[in-house]
């Protein structure tokens, strides 16, 4: 699988789902723990830059408080599959279950 950011992935499992309820339109998201394969790392329309970062460091990254949040709880899903349900306005997690 290539992935938006020019590397070659294969996915091992699913880790996550994030279901935005509030404001409509609603949307999924879905986190897959992957491997890397091959490719080299490019921008594209979703990214500004494309790169390997210390764990400290990604968690500092994201500039939104949502993509804060959700990558901190992929980080730590270390079995199962975690299901998160927000809203946005204001920005609050509403339910989690594992499975």
């Amino acid at each position: 699988m290539l992935e938006e950011s020019g590397y070659e992935i294969e996915i091992e499992r699913l880790i996550a789902i994030f279901s935005k309820l509030e404001p409509e339109p609603s949307s999924a998201i879905f986190g897959f723990l992957a491997r890397l394969t091959g490719g080299e790392a490019r921008t594209s329309d979703e990214s500004l830059e494309a790169g390997w970062f210390a764990e400290r460091l990604a968690r500092e990254m994201p500039e939104h408080s949502v993509n804060c949040e959700r990558l901190r709880r992929m980080l730590q899903q270390k079995s199962g599959v975690g299901y998160f349900s927000y809203r946005m306005s204001p920005f609050e997690f509403i339910q989690q279950n594992d499975f």
